[in-house]
């Protein structure tokens, strides 16, 4: 898709790019009623307990999008004016290197973008792990937000801020042990068990559902490199998680921001 209309269409406003870490249960996200927040993957849950809905969502795992396509599906036709970003195509993990049109798993629709995502280079950073020109290309994230920060600096949002983007999603290790391991990495599996005591939603993971193993160094890694691109730029971002091991961005009191 042409991401280009969206380019700088939101230029110094802020916005909340919100991941999955378990502190976002002790967090009033009420308050985010009148910003302009990013979600992704199962956020969805979040819009059972709270009446706001956020204005940009994306998901941009393989397996984890194939998995929940039903629910995400129903989600944006219940709510047409969130837009929504997805990978133009959506490479397989079963060692093949092959990839399927993410249009026959996610159908086009109004409010729905599709971008061209490249692997990660972490070996020639930092411009080769992190994108400001999203409608050229995405990188693909160690960490699901990665991806929300790249479209939100495309989008011209600054400041950013980071919320439930802990890097403490601890999955537990019987999944790992009893779920299938797919890729020469072993990094995507099923989740046969229920997921570790620190993720939010034990229907993220558990009972059949797919999903992509943690990997926290890899992950601080790409953040500390988003983070370089980012302050090039001129882009501020912060972060308002709670109890986050994500250190490198300066810290700021969620309630303070309201």
């Amino acid at each position: 898709s042409d991401l280009s209309p969206l380019h700088n269409a939101f230029m110094g406003k802020r916005c909340f790019v919100v991941g999955d870490d378990p502190s976002l249960s002790e967090i009033d996200l009420g308050r985010l009623v009148r910003d302009h927040v990013f979600v992704c993957n199962d956020a969805v849950r979040l819009f059972e307990r709270n009446d706001w809905r956020p204005d940009f969502y994306a998901c941009s795992e393989s397996r984890v999008l194939r998995d929940r396509a039903p629910d995400i599906v129903a989600m944006l036709d219940a709510n047409p004016d969130v837009i929504a970003f997805f990978p133009s195509e959506l490479v397989l993990d079963d060692g093949t290197g092959r990839a399927i049109d993410t249009h026959s798993v996610i159908p086009p629709a109004p409010n729905r973008y599709y971008f061209y995502e490249v692997a990660n280079a972490l070996a020639s950073p930092p411009e080769s792990a992190f994108s400001l020109d999203a409608n050229m290309r995405v990188v693909q994230p160690f960490s699901r937000p990665i991806t929300l920060l790249q479209l939100a600096a495309y989008m011209g949002f600054n400041p950013i801020y980071l919320l439930g983007c802990g890097t403490s999603c601890e999955m537990a290790t019987a999944p790992l042990q009893q779920g299938r391991k797919v890729g020469g990495d072993g990094r995507n599996s099923d989740s046969t068990d229920e997921c570790g005591p620190n993720h939010r939603d034990s229907r993220s993971s558990g009972n059949g559902r797919e999903r992509q193993d943690t990997q926290v160094g890899e992950t601080i890694e790409h953040y500390g490199y988003a983070k370089q691109v980012l302050d090039g730029a001129g882009i501020a971002v912060f972060n308002a998680t709670t109890d986050s091991r994500l250190e490198i961005y300066p810290s700021v009191d969620f309630k303070s921001l309201f």
